[in-house]
């Protein structure tokens, strides 16, 4: 077991004591370091003395120079002196120097301290306003994305609308075609076959009359060649018989009778053709007159037709009003989504921009805090009981202050959540209403149109 000795009795000792191979001097509870530093204790001074081949020339080996926050080792190595009171004065010069770096690793422990305090303070505030932007980011963001949502859906509705009033237009235009077309075709079949009565009328009449005619130029023909060759062997008779000029009165009674009798055939004739043209009149007359009142029919319901095609091009000309309201409205909704759209990917480039740099920032801190960390587990050594029980303490009430601003900033989050939802539901709830209106009014007028339509009809 190694000796323990004082202060003083290390100065006592004989110089046998102090010059013998391989003895051991223990320093303990030093009355002028006490003095010099509060906490400071010397203890387990270890110094071994080993004796050389010179008479008055020493070797004497101080070994484990260690200091901690109670007790401080002291190792010096391989320090030559020449006396032993050289000795004892060279132990305790060398020993201030340490109790002054001790100090000043005091003074760095509380700047280092009090630096990170600072630091962490604004960290602290610097990540609640990073924590903060980044929150207002994502309710953005998850604005953004429920009104581009909304406006999707709106527009799928809208599409649909659209779709169905193309529709219907369509059909109605293709009905309303139909039957034109449909009313043109009997009226020209109608107007077709009456012609081909009237001309095949007028063609029997043409040649009954033409016959008619022709039988009756032959048959006066035939009459007068035979006057004709009467009166030349009259007049041959009358020549080559200048005699029977007594006979001459007859013959021209004869021949006045047969003039009457001639006349009396040819006025029934004329009377005749007089009345087959009075009759090829009336048969015009007639034909004219079917023909001005199957016009007038047919007139009349082309006028209907003009005027149920005039209410169907209003009403298409209402539907094309609507289809381009609709397209535009359909073309601001696109382009207030590709601006939405363009926003939204903003906000993402933005997002992730702040997401990186609040992770560059983390590891920053988390790297610094580390770093920090170290020098106070390194400091921590160097202090007494009570600093850090003292620190124990400052520890749990920042960790109870950081626990209560946690569970203040979820019911903060929580009631900003509730209101945007209400918010959500509300704007919803309108734009439901403003489409069911739309439909409505749109039901409406195709109601009141078909109704006009159907009247003019009638």
């Amino acid at each position: 077991m190694k000796p323990h000795l004082s202060t003083e009795s290390i100065y006592q000792l004989p110089e046998t004591n102090l010059l013998t191979d391989h003895s051991w001097l223990i320093l303990s509870s030093h009355s002028k370091c006490n003095s010099t530093l509060n906490d400071l204790w010397l203890h387990g001074f270890y110094f071994k003395a080993s004796f050389g081949s010179c008479s008055e020339k020493y070797t004497h080996e101080i070994c484990n120079l260690n200091f901690c926050s109670r007790y401080t080792s002291i190792v010096l190595s391989t320090v030559n002196y020449q006396t032993t009171f050289a000795v004892h004065t060279t132990l305790i010069e060398r020993l201030f120097p340490d109790v002054a770096e001790l100090e000043r690793l005091r003074k760095e422990n509380e700047r280092l301290t009090k630096e990170k305090q600072s630091a962490e303070a604004d960290f602290g505030m610097k990540r609640a306003k990073f924590i903060e932007l980044f929150k207002q980011k994502e309710d953005a963001l998850n604005e953004a994305q429920q009104l581009n949502t909304s406006l999707k859906e709106e527009m799928a509705k809208i599409k649909i609308e659209v779709m169905d009033v193309n529709t219907a237009a369509a059909l109605s235009e293709g009905s309303k075609q139909d039957e034109l077309e449909d009313l043109q075709r009997a009226c020209r079949q109608e107007v077709a076959s009456i012609q081909s009565i009237m001309k095949g009328a007028w063609c029997y009449a043409l040649d009954q009359a033409a016959a008619k005619y022709e039988h009756d130029r032959a048959h006066w023909a035939e009459l007068n060649s035979a006057l004709e060759e009467e009166l030349k062997d009259l007049k041959a008779k009358i020549n080559n018989d200048r005699a029977e000029q007594e006979n001459l009165e007859e013959s021209m009674k004869k021949a006045q009778e047969d003039a009457e009798i001639l006349k009396s055939v040819v006025m029934p004739l004329e009377e005749e053709v007089r009345s087959l043209k009075h009759k090829l009149r009336a048969a015009y007359g007639q034909l004219d007159e079917l023909q001005g009142t199957k016009m007038r029919e047919l007139n009349d319901s082309l006028k209907t037709e003009k005027s149920s095609r005039t209410d169907l091009e209003m009403y298409v000309a209402v539907l094309n009003t609507q289809k381009t309201v609709l397209q535009d409205d359909t073309d601001k909704l696109r382009m207030e989504l590709q601006e939405v759209c363009n926003l939204l990917d903003e906000e993402r480039r933005e997002h992730s921009d702040l997401k990186a740099t609040w992770q560059m920032a983390n590891d920053q801190f988390l790297e610094s805090q580390r770093l920090m960390m170290m020098d106070l587990h390194a400091m921590e050594e160097v202090l007494t009981d009570e600093q850090q029980r003292k620190i124990t303490e400052l520890k749990k009430k920042n960790a109870e202050r950081e626990a209560a601003e946690t569970r203040l900033k979820e019911l903060e989050e929580l009631r900003a959540q509730e209101e945007y939802d209400q918010k959500t539901r509300a704007h919803q709830a309108q734009g439901w209403s403003a489409a069911w209106v739309h439909s409505v009014s749109f039901s409406c007028v195709l109601f009141c149109f078909s109704f006009d339509s159907q009247e003019r009809r009638s």
